[in-house]
């Protein structure tokens, strides 16, 4: 299996000549949206529709394309942030044991990165929850219905394409 990272700032810049990292924030890293002289939105609720068909039902068995989706959509949205399951459970009326099951898959499907949290060992790492991190930051702009990176969105951005460096550099399931 070959798990293929979306484009690295300095491919952008290197391979595709993108120098404005407003637009691969925006854009993303996927080679169509990020190629593209407009952002289209219509790619990526494609994308997530056959995400869900491809990947999810057919890999995964899980029938609830509706519960799956808004789940997906709502961990798009806080990509970066803390994954609470009492929380996501609540917003996407998913019982908590759903929403643990399908964060796995979305793991597993490599649309997640789950990023465990680190104190240096010990009990605190197993009671404090993961960081989730899209696998791309044109999804979470798209979930986000952004048309322009502000200044206060490039920091939680930014981590995204850090993020994308160290797995790439390192064994994604190993960065500590």
């Amino acid at each position: 299996m070959i798990n293929l990272t979306p484009a690295l700032w300095n491919e952008c810049r290197e391979n595709f000549g993108i120098t404005d990292l407003d637009r691969r924030f925006l854009h993303g890293g996927l080679p169509e949206p990020l190629l593209a002289p407009e952002k289209d939105p219509a790619f990526f609720s494609e994308w997530i529709d056959s995400f869900y068909a491809r990947d999810i039902s057919d890999l995964f068995g899980i029938r609830d394309r509706t519960g799956f989706i808004k789940l997906l959509q709502l961990l798009l949205r806080q990509s970066g942030g803390k994954v609470e399951y009492s929380s996501l459970a609540k917003l996407s009326e998913l019982s908590r044991h759903t929403v643990k099951s399908h964060v796995e898959a979305m793991s597993i499907a490599h649309a997640l990165f789950l990023l465990p949290p680190f104190h240096g060992g010990g009990r605190r790492e197993i009671t404090h929850q993961p960081k989730a991190y899209a696998f791309d930051t044109g999804f979470v702009t798209f979930v986000k219905g952004w048309d322009t990176i502000r200044e206060d969105d490039r920091g939680l951005l930014w981590e995204h394409l850090v993020l994308d460096m160290l797995r790439f550099k390192h064994d994604s399931g190993n960065l500590f």
